[in-house]
């Protein structure tokens, strides 16, 4: 049997469509099973089973609190993924005790993996890349705007490595409006003031297409973000990414770079793109289509999938002293991480009386 953990509605996006083409794809090596990682159970392995995907910080999560018990055939981790400690640290103990792990990431962090503190864990570390199905994500974007009037979008959330502060700073130095769709804490129209915060829509909504639609350029300038799916998705859009490269897209076709460590040199190249000719920018999202029909596909997804997990448990390695310097983090503990535990330890039938206070 194998056991996937990993949030799987029925989403055109991820972390859900991940947990489903897992779960799609798995099935050609054998029985599968689905778990919501938000509602913790300990799973114990019989002879054979396989255990894998996503993990929560909190020790009693449904991936955590299994992966500790004895007896697995494999274990195997599906993970976003950079390398910087403050944000992936607490996976430290996961990357060093697993068999395999699929790592989420953009090429910009693959390439400096052998020269991080992981290398001497390369041998069972493999990029994993997403896929994209056409048919959720359609041609809205038929032709670009004339040079001097195309609009710029930001798509995502605002947590620090996604680089909403220096999108706002940004958009100050240029004097031109970025719109923001996606979702954000309290309070942050008042933080980014020179940012147009329109909040989260839905895709398939005919008014969140139009939206979409009315936009040129997708910016990302996050300085620690793995490879945001936000970008494949503006590409099939027919918009023209245009990302740092901490946001993983280093040197991809189909799309343009820019350096945003300075504010100057970055405003610098936006305004470069603002008028570059539109033969020029038509070439680009011919090169993003191209990447999404050679790369960026669910079948080329469940290959590397199936082919690594069908090898069996990785070999034995012998530490580097890389591997040696990882000395895994404390578990992080908050009002989720809490919330998850007692969930784990309260009895089922006491739970929806525990519902019935908190909505009280």
């Amino acid at each position: 049997m194998i056991h996937i953990v990993y949030p799987h509605l029925d989403r055109p996006t991820p972390p859900h469509v991940i947990g489903v083409r897992l779960a799609q794809a798995l099935q050609a090596l054998g029985p599968v099973r689905l778990y919501d990682h938000q509602k913790p159970i300990c799973i114990r392995p019989r002879p054979g089973d396989v255990l894998i995907g996503h993990a929560d910080p909190c020790p009693y999560s449904t991936l955590r609190w299994s992966w500790r018990q004895p007896g697995w055939q494999q274990r195997v981790l599906v993970q976003p993924f950079i390398l910087d400690a403050n944000e992936h640290g607490h996976l430290d103990d996961l990357i060093v005790s697993c068999d395999w792990f699929l790592a989420i990431s953009g090429d910009h962090w693959m390439r400096q993996l052998a020269n991080s503190r992981y290398a001497g864990l390369t041998p069972k570390i493999r990029q994993l890349d997403l896929g994209l199905d056409p048919g959720d994500f359609p041609r809205l974007k038929p032709r670009l705007a004339p040079p001097g009037q195309r609009r710029w979008l930001y798509i995502g959330n605002d947590h620090p490595g996604k680089g909403v502060d220096v999108l706002n700073r940004l958009a100050q130095a240029m004097g031109q409006q970025i719109n923001w769709i996606g979702p954000h804490r309290r309070g942050a129209k008042r933080r980014y003031p020179h940012l147009n915060v329109l909040g989260p829509m839905n895709w398939a909504d005919p008014m969140a297409q139009r939206a979409l639609a009315e936009h040129d350029f997708l910016l990302m300038a996050g300085p620690f973000d793995a490879c945001p799916t936000a970008v494949l998705e503006a590409m099939a859009w027919g918009l023209v990414p245009v990302c740092a490269p901490t946001t993983g897209y280093e040197g991809t076709p189909g799309v343009l770079p820019v350096d945003t460590t300075s504010v100057i040199e970055a405003v610098q190249t936006l305004q470069q793109y603002q008028h570059t000719p539109d033969a020029d920018l038509q070439a680009v999202r011919q090169a993003g289509s191209d990447l999404l029909r050679e790369r960026y596909t669910w079948t080329r997804f469940a290959q590397q999938v199936t082919a690594t997990v069908a090898q069996g448990p990785a070999p034995a390695l012998t530490p580097g002293p890389q591997e040696r310097g990882i000395s895994p983090r404390p578990q992080r503990w908050n009002r989720a991480c809490l919330a998850t535990m007692v969930r784990a330890m309260v009895p089922l039938r006491l739970r929806p009386w525990l519902r019935g206070l908190r909505s009280s």
